[in-house]
C-alpha cells in the first residue's frame, strides 16, 4: 500500500471537481485499499476505491434531492493517479492531461 487514505482523499475530490461530478465536500470520503484476487477483477493492479459518503444525507440541513449521485473512483495504488469512475451509468476510464486535469479518456466494458 504506497497511498495514505488523506492522499486518496484529496485526488478523489480533485477527480469530482475537475470532472464537474456533483458532489458536496462537506461530507466525508469512504475509501477503501483491494488487491486483485481472482479473474473477475475488473482491474489487475493494487488500487483504491472511493467515494463522497451520503449515508447521512441531510446532515447540513439541505433536503435530499438526488443531486449527489452514488460515483465511485478507482486509483491506483502504485500510480498515485485516479484510473476510472463507476456509476450506476456505467464505467469511465479517466486520465491526467498534460495540464495535470483528469479528463475522460473512454467508456469501459465489464471484465
Amino acid at each position: 500500500m504506497n497511498l495514505t487514505k488523506e492522499q486518496i482523499k484529496i485526488i478523489i475530490i480533485k477527480v469530482f471537481t475537475d470532472m464537474k461530478i456533483p458532489h458536496d465536500s462537506r461530507y466525508p470520503i469512504f475509501a477503501a485499499f483491494h488487491e486483485p484476487k481472482g479473474n473477475n477483477e475488473m482491474f489487475d493492479f493494487d488500487y483504491w476505491s472511493g467515494r463522497f459518503d451520503y449515508r447521512l444525507i441531510g446532515k447540513y440541513g439541505e433536503e435530499f434531492t438526488g443531486l449527489y449521485p452514488n460515483y465511485s473512483i478507482t486509483i491506483d495504488d502504485k500510480k498515485g493517479e485516479a484510473v476510472a469512475y463507476h456509476h450506476y451509468s456505467g464505467h469511465v476510464q479517466i486520465k491526467l492531461n498534460k495540464e495535470g486535469v483528469y479528463e475522460f479518456e473512454r467508456r469501459m466494458g465489464l471484465p
